[in-house]
């Protein structure tokens, strides 16, 4: 799973509950939050883990591999909705999360 590829599912409500079970997200976390494996971007790797998993720590090793703190899913999923509102695409709204985490969060 990558950026661009949740940004569409949560674009569209009706495939997310299925896109959140394929990958296996905790849905009944309190709270859950994006890490990417890599170096912010459209294609890195992402994982949605729930703070009784990671404790919102900054830096989260699973499996041993380094995952960093990147944005809370709220807070992608208010700019989504923001983006589907204005009829951007996928790839524009998904650079707007980029362009956030950059240089508002």
């Amino acid at each position: 799973m990558n950026l661009l590829d949740l940004t569409i599912q949560l674009a569209n409500p009706h495939s997310r509950d299925a896109f959140f079970l394929d990958h296996r997200v905790d849905t009944t976390s309190e709270h859950l939050s994006i890490y990417m494996h890599g170096a912010p971007g459209l294609e890195t790797a992402i994982a949605l883990l729930g703070v009784e998993e990671t404790d919102e720590v900054l830096d989260y090793y699973k499996d041993g591999a380094h995952w960093v703190n990147f944005l809370p899913l709220y807070m992608v999923e208010e700019i989504v909705e923001g983006g589907v509102a204005a009829h951007k695409s996928p790839v524009e709204i998904a650079t707007r999360v980029l362009e956030y985490a950059r240089n508002d969060a």
